[in-house]
């Protein structure tokens, strides 16, 4: 096939003055061999040409290739710079510099080896899980990857830690069938969240919500789909340590990382969530003071962080828990006494301070708490005496005050508990009115290794002298 030059095209165009010749013409001008060179080309054009109608002339020249556009509409290394920009929002950007740190590893991550689609973009716009303000989604998972390198996922937790190759197929199928972690419904109803029956390992090419052991809202919570709202790794063999962008996950209501081997402390930036209901971190190895924002979680029904190292005073505004149901904060070496504001929390049920190093009276505020019913303070070195006004606690079932050094008599008023079911305290010096053993429902009292003076007992009682 033969192709025209722009020579012969404008050849063309002169020997047809304005390419509107007829083919008549053209042929005339052939025949008196007046044409010359220019009519040879004009017709070469004779065969794009019709008898009586007017023409144009187009040459079909190939296009130039559209070049692929990037993803997201921008270089990668802009789009990489921009990244490292949004995320500076919930890290400190000089974390960065070190490849070494969890956030380093979690933005290369995030930037390089991700291999979701579609690729993510920091451009993006109207999503996000922020109060008040919408963010890039983008944020949600790197906050969950720092969290994976933070505790040590890559060297290998019980379950869900990510594939060995992102691009390997065959990896991800097995790092996900090796994955059966599941966030646990905690709200007594048909769970209809976001990922809460998924098992996905983590880091791996789909929604986070998806990863093992999360839980996000669903679409029935306008303005929170798809954002983080359950953690739930109980022994899972997580270590290393708790990252501060948790405190970035503000739609989070359970943070659940129970009996595993979390060393540090806990970050302030915990006491920054507002939707918080229920922090499990017990069983770890967390040192250092509970943070005193914490104690501004004014949603917060369930604090446990008992047998850990934690140490410090139990602060006095404790008393803004005002959600409080359960504080379970025994086996730590907390010293100081007991705050007299604890009488603020006053859906307390559930009190339990044992195994410390608490001093002082018990203040008479504890006592209005009505709907206490368990108190543990054993092992600890409470002193002084009982107040009367425990007859307050109708809803008291469970009490344990043993290892103190509380004095003087037993007050004849908690005969009038008559919901107690089970009493213990040894190593108390304190002797028993005989109306103590007039509880209905007092199945067992045990007195281990004790020097109490006990009246005359009747035989039909059930207190139980050892």
């Amino acid at each position: 096939m033969k192709f025209f030059t722009a020579a012969t095209v404008m050849a063309v165009t002169s020997s047809l003055s304005v390419l509107s010749l007829p083919a008549t013409a053209t042929a005339s001008a052939s025949k008196s061999g007046k044409v010359g060179k220019a009519s040879k080309a004009a017709k070469l054009a004779h065969t794009f040409l019709s008898y009586g109608e007017s023409y144009s002339y187009s040459m079909s020249v190939s296009p130039t290739p559209t070049p692929t556009p990037f993803p997201c509409n921008i270089s990668p290394e802009e789009r990489a710079a921009q990244i490292r920009e949004l995320l500076s929002t919930v890290s400190d950007s000089s974390l960065f510099d070190d490849q070494t740190t969890p956030q380093a590893r979690a933005l290369n991550w995030i930037t390089n080896e991700d291999t979701i689609e579609p690729v993510l973009c920091p451009n993006q716009s109207g999503e996000g899980c922020k109060m008040g303000v919408r963010v890039n989604t983008l944020v949600q998972r790197y906050i969950l990857a720092t969290f994976y390198f933070a505790t040590q996922g890559d060297k290998g937790w019980d379950e869900c830690d990510a594939p060995a190759d992102f691009n390997n197929p065959a990896d991800v199928d097995a790092a996900n069938a090796a994955c059966t972690k599941m966030a646990l419904p905690f709200f007594g109803r048909p769970d209809k969240r976001v990922g809460a029956m998924s098992t996905d390992a983590w880091l791996t090419p789909v929604n986070e919500c998806q990863w093992g052991g999360v839980a996000c809202w669903g679409a029935d919570t306008p303005g929170l789909n798809l954002c983080i709202d359950q953690l739930d790794f109980v022994a899972n063999g997580i270590a290393g340590t708790l990252i501060p962008e948790l405190g970035a996950l503000d739609s989070l209501r359970i943070l659940s990382l129970g009996v595993n081997q979390i060393g540090g402390t806990i970050p302030e930036s915990i006491g920054y969530l507002p939707r918080l209901l229920r922090l499990f971190m017990y069983d770890n190895l967390l040192q250092g003071s509970i943070p005193e924002a914490l104690y501004g979680l004014q949603s917060l029904t369930h604090l446990f962080l008992y047998n850990n190292e934690l140490t410090g005073r139990i602060s006095p505004t404790i008393g803004n828990l005002k959600s409080l149901k359960e504080i379970y904060v025994g086996g730590n070496l907390f010293t100081g006494s007991m705050p007299a504001e604890i009488g603020e929390c006053t859906d307390l049920v559930t009190l339990d301070l044992n195994d410390n190093n608490l001093v002082g009276t018990l203040p008479e505020e504890l006592y209005s708490l009505q709907s206490l019913m368990a108190v543990f303070l054993h092992d600890n070195s409470f002193s002084g005496t009982i107040s009367p006004s425990i007859k307050n606690l109708k809803q008291l079932a469970f009490l344990n005050l043993s290892d103190n050094i509380f004095e003087g008599n037993f007050p004849l008023q908690i005969g009038q508990l008559d919901k107690l079911c089970k009493m213990k305290y040894d190593h108390i010096f304190l002797f028993f009115p005989f109306h103590f053993l007039h509880l209905l429902f007092m199945h067992v009292v045990a007195m281990f290794n004790s020097s109490l003076k006990i009246p005359h007992i009747s035989p039909t009682t059930f207190l139980l002298v050892t």
